[in-house]
């Protein structure tokens, strides 16, 4: 099985979806052997999201005009079932929309995983026989016979596209016998391990702020030891031999929920040790903007080592 999908790191890409996928590609979809690839960022484009942002946009008007309130998916379907299913314009194409609700949605595997190091940079991955192992490279080939026909890691371009990279997935929740999360860890396996934090990646460092539960940093320069005693420009000391990141800290935008701001030209140093979660779903621009549930997720990494 061939896929081809939108690299949103937050979405099609985040390790979740990986880790799912290496799980279930045989038991529950019936591929022994699935292949994804991943589209550069905004190289998917097509009919289907003009479609979803207009649905998206319609909503967003009517709560702001105060024509309706919607708290949840059922109030969506409910406003676009009303509103929506008449296209207006006499040139459409298509004469209705059709909506379905779905009540639930069985999650008898629902796992989460542990962050894949440079998660971003990856354009293929394979998984064969759902034993949790993933093979990924930065590139997808389809120039040569062996990758048409899916034998990807006889590639003919190996020296272009780069060699596969085994990855075993690590359930951060993994599921007990009988039925339960194991939630039983100990301070190594809780704390994110230095060597999934790169360059240019979002990270979640613990704050001794009571205004503030943790920083969000921008990652300049990659976990490395000082040679001599270091102040950063916030005024933190950091003493010889201490293993640590520099970077820049992004400030809260109080006037909206989960957005931050980059603080330029101030570098910050912290501990690995400080670090909370890696954000791999985030790019880290100027302004970025968090998810509610990876918010809760940092949260709960807090209580976790607490």
């Amino acid at each position: 099985m061939h896929e081809f999908t939108d690299g949103c790191s937050s979405q099609y890409k985040s390790r979740n979806c990986m880790g799912d996928v290496s799980f279930v590609a045989e038991s529950e979809l019936g591929y022994s052997k699935l292949i994804r690839n991943f589209f550069e960022t905004s190289h998917a484009k097509g009919p289907q999201d003009a479609a979803g942002g207009f649905l998206k946009h319609q909503a967003d008007y009517a709560v702001l005009r105060g024509k309706t309130h919607i708290q949840n998916a059922k109030d969506f379907f409910t406003f676009a079932e009303k509103n929506l299913q008449q296209p207006k314009s006499k040139k459409s194409c298509y004469k209705r929309r059709v909506f379905r609700y779905v009540e639930s949605i069985p999650r008898d595997n629902a796992k989460n995983f542990k962050p894949i190091a440079k998660n971003r940079q990856i354009h293929q991955i394979l998984t064969e026989n759902g034993v949790g192992e993933l093979t990924t490279r930065d590139l997808s080939c389809y120039e040569c016979e062996k990758c048409i026909i899916g034998d990807v890691k006889d590639c003919e371009n190996v020296s272009y596209i780069g060699q596969f990279r085994k990855t075993t997935m690590i359930c951060s929740n993994p599921i007990n016998d009988d039925g339960t999360e194991d939630n039983s860890s100990d301070s190594d396996t809780c704390r994110l391990s230095a060597e999934l934090i790169s360059k240019k990646s979002v990270i979640a460092v613990l704050a001794d702020d009571p205004d503030y539960e943790y920083y969000l940093m921008k990652v300049t320069v990659e976990p490395f030891k000082i040679e001599k005693e270091t102040t950063d420009s916030w005024g933190c000391t950091f003493q010889s031999g201490a293993t640590v990141i520099k970077g820049l800290y992004y400030d809260r935008v109080r006037t909206k929920p989960f957005l931050y701001k980059l603080v330029p030209r101030k570098i910050a140093i912290c501990h690995t040790v400080a670090v909370l979660h890696l954000c791999s779903e985030v790019d880290a621009g100027n302004m970025i903007s968090i998810p509610e549930e990876l918010h809760l997720d940092i949260i709960e990494s807090i209580s976790t080592e607490q």
